[in-house]
């Protein structure tokens, strides 16, 4: 049960990780090649007036919302019916156990019965 349940656990992580991976990847915007200041340290000074007379741009969009909507509802479906799926097997399992062990009491109840009567019978 451990074993699945870190494997499980694993998969989501994965999965989390790959999923916020793509949209990093499409968040970035795309570099123009004006000014980037990659290679700047701290003691570099940064000249404010070119950025404050830019107006502002938004990042361009790759992926288009229907499509992110469709890809978040997916991956929520997948994680829910992978979650449901455990919780079956596991009831599943349990179910199984609390079934053996009505076996096992019924089998020790006959032992007890049989030791009774022979005890029962001797002390006669």
């Amino acid at each position: 049960m451990k074993t699945t349940l870190r494997k499980t656990t694993t998969g989501c992580l994965f999965a989390a990780a790959l999923l916020s991976l793509s949209v990093g990847a499409v968040a970035q915007p795309a570099d123009e090649g004006t000014g980037t200041t990659e290679n700047a340290t701290y003691s570099d000074q940064v000249d404010i007036s070119e950025y404050s007379a830019q107006p502002f741009r938004s990042a361009p969009e790759n992926v288009s919302a229907p499509l992110m909507v469709t890809l978040a509802y997916g991956i929520t479906w997948l994680l829910t019916g992978g979650f449901l799926f455990m919780l079956w097997r596991r009831n599943r399992r349990v179910a199984d156990e609390v079934s053996d062990a009505q076996i096992r009491l019924a089998q020790l109840d006959r032992q007890l019965a049989e030791l009774k009567a022979r005890s029962a019978g001797d002390a006669e």
